[in-house]
Parts: structure tokens; C-alpha cells; sequence
């Protein structure tokens, strides 16, 4: 008695999953379906094997009795028909060498160069030779304090 109640709690299980065979009809459908598919895909009518694959797999896992499969195929489906709201398949991502030129043109067209006066050229080095005596004091300071220390002792 207690082998029968299991097997049925089981058969039970297996059906709320779905995880049962389907049935013979359905299968050829689906096989069909996908034939037409792939002779679509080989004659180079992309769009219309897509379309079949999408409404053949997507839109009859929706209704899987797995949670999970569902909720994947649902999104997936919610993908598309965005895609499709969103005309993506007209916009080209392909760059038109001239479309930016109206904004960088302007600056490659300036062919002026900068010329620093007498007086800015003696300022720079001025500031050059200020900058590097601070960083030899920064560098033989602490050797100076060092080596007076070590004479010191």
C-alpha cells in the first residue's frame, strides 16, 4: 500500500514539474516547426526562420510548467518584442568618417602654433632653476642632518 501511494505522490510530482514525456502530437508539431526552421535558415531567409524559431521555442516555453524555464522565456520574449518597439533592426552602427567632421574640423583647421615670448621664455627658466634647487635641498638635506649627526657622535 504504502509502494502505491508513493508512486502516485510521485507521478504527481512529475506532472506539476513537467517533467512527463510529451505527447506524440505535440512532439511532431514541434519537430515540424523546427524542419521548416532549418530549411528557412539554409535558403537564406533569415528573418522568417527567426521568426518561426521565436514563436515555435520562445512563446511555448512561456507557458512551462518549471517556474524557472517560464520566467527565462518570458523575458526573453519581453526582449524581442522591445527590440521590435524600438526599431533596432533599422538603426546602423556603422561610422560615417564625415558625420563628426562639422564638430573636429574646426580645430583641425586652426594651424596656428603658440609662440612663448622673450620674456615668457625667461620666466620658464627662472621657475626651472628655482624648482630644482628646492628638490636637490629636499634630497641632500636629510644627508646633511645625517652625516652632521654621524660627525657629531
Amino acid at each position: 500500500m504504502l509502494i502505491a501511494e508513493y508512486a502516485a505522490v510521485l507521478e504527481r510530482y512529475k506532472q506539476k514539474a513537467g517533467l512527463t514525456e510529451l505527447d506524440p502530437e505535440t512532439m511532431a508539431a514541434a519537430e515540424k516547426r523546427f524542419a521548416r526552421g532549418l530549411a528557412l535558415m539554409g535558403e537564406g531567409q533569415l528573418p522568417e526562420a527567426l521568426a518561426i524559431f521565436n514563436e515555435a521555442l520562445y512563446k511555448r516555453l512561456k507557458g512551462h510548467p518549471s517556474g524557472e524555464v517560464g520566467r527565462k522565456a518570458r523575458h526573453l520574449v519581453y526582449g524581442f518584442q522591445a527590440m521590435d518597439f524600438l526599431k533596432t533592426k533599422d538603426v546602423t552602427y556603422s561610422v560615417d568618417k564625415k558625420a563628426y567632421d562639422k564638430y573636429f574640423r574646426q580645430f583641425a583647421d586652426q594651424s596656428r602654433v603658440y609662440v612663448a615670448s622673450e620674456e615668457e621664455r625667461a620666466a620658464d627658466a627662472l621657475a626651472s632653476r628655482n624648482a630644482a634647487l628646492v628638490a636637490a635641498g629636499v634630497v641632500l638635506a636629510p644627508v646633511a642632518v645625517f652625516a652632521a649627526y654621524a660627525l657629531g657622535r
